[in-house]
């Protein structure tokens, strides 16, 4: 399956809306989800897309060292993608105000053999380590949970900043 996700907060709910359209209209993703902080989405959505309300997760501690000082628990959901969807191997992760502008369908037939992700590096950022832009990424979540790296990351968030 072709699964598309955003993760938004309430006050990003309309910045979502064209996003979501830009998508569905340049690929031919299955399904978008919507990872949300609400029971319900204040706008029609087509049938492609769910809303999964992720306001009472449990992956990140509350007192967590990233979890407000850091970044939202919605940046943070990222990390726990192969959690939340055990029956997916890839996801393509998208920002809210990630505006699909052609045809992108064939980024789900990127060879993640081997890997976590594929996402654009920032070099510029890379000054000793690895930095990716996470707006637009394909996560290999079959292979985060078999390697156990998925559940490294979920505790090292949870262990410091």
């Amino acid at each position: 399956m072709k699964a598309a996700c955003y993760c938004g907060t309430r006050n990003l709910y309309g910045d979502m809306i064209p996003a979501i359209k830009s998508l569905l209209s340049n690929s031919d993703v299955d399904r978008v989800f919507l990872l949300i902080e609400d029971d319900t989405f204040p706008y029609t959505l087509p049938e492609r897309v769910t809303c999964i309300n992720v306001s009472e997760q449990t992956y990140f501690r509350r007192d967590g060292p990233n979890y407000r000082n850091g970044w939202t628990y919605m940046v943070l959901m990222r990390a726990a993608l192969h959690r939340i969807f055990p029956e997916l191997d890839t996801i393509l992760s998208l920002d809210v105000d990630t505006v699909v502008a052609k045809d992108i369908s064939g980024l789900w037939d990127t060879d993640l053999s081997g890997y976590w992700l594929a996402a654009v590096r920032e070099p510029h950022k890379s000054i000793n380590r690895l930095y990716v832009n996470a707006g637009v990424m394909l996560l290999n979540l079959k292979r985060l949970r078999e390697s156990g790296k998925g559940d490294e990351l979920i505790d090292a968030l949870n262990a410091r900043r």
